[in-house]
């Protein structure tokens, strides 16, 4: 029976190993700045921490999505109000689209810690495995960071990822359930 419970211990650590590692698309630049993204349907949710970067960034400045075959992108929510759009069709049916976003002069979305955005895309045959994103930031000047193809995991509307706290709660209980048991064997 021990071997059993070890083997049903083992098996739900790796499952939420699993599972947490394929919760979001994770991609960090030479600058030091690190992208998480997952998309839901038509939404993506990025978070961008680059509160160590590696040149002095103090503030995001400009956000910008290339796609073929965007239509439009619709910013849901931001860190910060404030934020300018414009959209550019490719010239021609194969050259990307880009949709940007300019924080505006009232606008301070600084560094300090993660910002977290989340966008709507609307467009023909959307392939976010090829969305592209560059981001501008304010230091000495302005700096960019460019994505070719920004890794974007898609996730499940209904399928639930657990959180860290919650897998190692997980983990605790069975381990703590181990341990009565063994303690209930050995008295």
């Amino acid at each position: 029976m021990n071997n059993t419970l070890r083997n049903v211990f083992a098996s739900a650590a790796l499952a939420l190993v699993a599972a947490g590692s394929a919760s979001a698309g994770v991609f960090t630049t030479d600058n030091n700045v690190t992208y998480t993204a997952t998309v839901s349907d038509n939404i993506l949710n990025l978070t961008i921490d680059a509160a160590e970067n590696d040149w002095n960034a103090k503030e995001l400045d400009i956000l910008a999505f290339t796609m073929v075959g965007l239509d439009k992108v619709t910013l849901v929510s931001a860190p910060t109000s404030g934020w300018d759009y414009s959209f550019e069709s490719g010239a021609k049916a194969k050259d990307k689209d880009t949709a940007t976003f300019t924080a505006n002069a009232a606008n301070q979305t600084f560094l300090t810690e993660p910002l977290q955005f989340s966008f709507a895309f609307t467009g023909t045959d959307l392939n976010f495995d090829k969305l592209g994103l560059k981001a501008s930031y304010l230091a000495n000047g302005k700096q960019s960071d460019s994505i070719s193809a920004l890794q974007v995991t898609a996730v499940d509307a209904g399928a639930d990822v657990p959180e860290p706290a919650s897998a190692a709660l997980l983990l605790g209980g069975l381990g703590l359930m181990g341990a009565l048991r063994r303690k209930a064997r050995r008295g």
